[in-house]
Parts: C-alpha cells; structure tokens; sequence
C-alpha cells in the first residue's frame, strides 16, 4: 500500500514544481515594460497612471505638470550600456 502513494506523491510534488515554473517564466515575460523604448512623455503618463489618475482629469494634468518640473529639475545622467 505505501508503494502506491508515493508515486502518487511524487506526481503531485511534479506537478508544483512545473506550476511554479512556469508561473515564474510568465511572470518575467513583460518585465513591467512596454515594448520599445520609452519616451519621456511615456515615463511621464505612467508615473502619472500609477498613482490612478486617468487622462484628461484635472488631477491627470496637474501630475504630469508636477512631474514634469520634477524631472526637468533633476540632473541628467549618461545611460549606462
């Protein structure tokens, strides 16, 4: 009798393994990103997105006035290859 559950156990811990594996892979798929490089004008709707405002509210448009300014104050740096 325990030679039968310990197949059974062995197929089941299997079948966690494969599930958390290709939970992982899909998870690193996008990477959050969108496809192509982003502008600023991208980088700026999505700081703006994040925070739930929807384009063409006022609360959409005072973030990205503010986000502008914000990033526009900061230094620029060379991007690192």
């Amino acid at each position: 009798m325990a030679g039968h559950v310990y197949p059974f156990a062995a197929a089941w811990g299997r079948r966690h393994v494969g599930v958390v594996v290709f939970g992982l892979l899909l998870s690193g798929c996008g990477g959050g990103q969108t496809w192509g490089t982003m502008t600023e004008t991208d980088k700026n709707d999505l700081a703006c997105n994040e925070y739930g405002f929807y384009p063409g509210s006022q609360q959409y448009d005072d973030c990205v006035k503010y986000v502008v300014s914000r990033r526009s104050q900061r230094p620029n740096f060379p991007a690192v290859d």
